[in-house]
């Protein structure tokens, strides 16, 4: 039953990423809103998912689906902003009953099921990680296990049997290990944030460093071999989600030193950081609209209404605090005229997403 599990959870996610004209979302739905259906038939294969792992007995009883099952609900729930802590302790508990805290590497196994223990655990290490940042959390010990990173392979060549040493280009992997990193980082600039003052053992400029060091293998791995074809809309959809989250890591990097600036410390360090906020905050918003409004992103829509509007809205605060205290007013009216503009595109994801209509009372409002 765990595959029927993976199935049914496929499915949950599958429908936050239908168009607000599909027939299935009203037909199965019934709900008077787009937001109404999806939010229903979401919850709707999610228990399904949960039933059928219950119907396998996983509390007794584990397998690698019934894992892949749990991680995939996860992170289900998190995109619907639904509470997760109690699943994901019961899913790391699942993991590390059946191995896969152990890199697969000492048990001899295929290659396949190999990489696929590896992806489940990455991927649950990627949840808990989420957690303890948004919670402020600063445990680090569940993340400290011997198991390698997936490799940077397409399924195919797994299917094959063979890992291409130079791989030319981004694979269906790159997306995830690169994410894996940046939530590294990420769990490394809240430890400097939620430290006693002078505690922290990184610096802003060590944080900084190691953010546009991944920046530049995005750029590597992502644009180095598109002269002779343009890039697949699935991998230019991620390299964006990628920018848009390095963005985010650097409003929460130079978030102190800002506040320092406003507060009336000017100094080349404070100016930097509050120059740095404005740059992050100003690609934030373009990439959101483009995620919005172009046809090719249009299956993206799931993210760009939940995560992608979050940050989005983070780096629409940001804006709305230096629109109060601009530098000259070129800079003014040029952030009201962007703030506008995203104020337009909250208002276009609204019907579909409780962070969008939020957005736009809150920034109608500062506005």
């Amino acid at each position: 039953m765990g595959w029927v599990a993976l199935l049914f959870v496929i499915l949950a996610i599958a429908v936050t990423a239908l168009d607000d004209n599909d027939l299935a979302l009203s037909d199965l739905g019934r709900e008077r809103t787009v937001s109404g259906n999806i939010r229903v038939l979401s919850s709707r294969y999610r228990s399904a998912a949960m039933r059928c792992l219950a119907a396998d007995g996983i509390v007794s009883r584990h397998s690698l689906r019934s894992l892949q099952a749990l991680v995939l609900i996860l992170y289900a729930r998190i995109h619907r902003n639904l509470p997760t802590w109690t699943l994901l302790g019961f899913a790391h508990h699942v993991a590390i009953a059946i191995g896969c805290h152990i890199d697969p590497d000492r048990f001899g196994l295929g290659l396949i099921e190999c990489e696929e223990r590896r992806r489940a655990w990455a991927g649950l290490m990627m949840i808990y990680t989420i957690h303890n940042t948004a919670f402020g959390s600063l445990d680090q010990r569940i993340l400290i296990q011997d198991v390698k990173l997936p490799s940077d392979v397409n399924d195919a060549s797994l299917v094959r049997g063979t890992l291409p040493e130079n791989q030319v280009g981004p694979t269906q992997m790159t997306y995830l290990l690169i994410k894996f990193r940046l939530y590294e980082i990420s769990s490394k600039i809240c430890q400097g944030i939620f430290s006693l003052p002078n505690r922290s053992q990184f610096t802003i400029a060590q944080l900084e460093k190691e953010i546009l060091t991944v920046q530049e293998m995005c750029n590597i791995r992502y644009l180095r071999d598109t002269t002779r074809e343009p890039l697949p809309s699935h991998h230019m959809a991620n390299l964006n989600i990628i920018y848009s989250y390095i963005h985010q890591l650097c409003l929460i990097l130079h978030r102190p030193n800002f506040c320092r600036y406003l507060q009336g410390e000017s100094s080349s360090e404070t100016r930097n950081s509050r120059q740095r906020c404005v740059e992050s905050a100003r690609s934030m918003l373009s990439i959101h609209e483009t995620l919005c409004k172009s046809p090719q992103f249009a299956p993206y829509i799931w993210y760009n209404s939940g995560l992608g509007s979050f940050h989005a809205f983070h780096a629409a605060i940001v804006l709305a605090v230096v629109l109060m205290k601009p530098e000259n007013q070129d800079e003014f009216d040029d952030i009201k005229a962007l703030l506008l503009n995203s104020l337009d595109t909250f208002a276009s994801l609204s019907h579909r997403s409780n962070i969008c209509s939020k957005a736009v009372r809150i920034l109608k409002h500062l506005m």
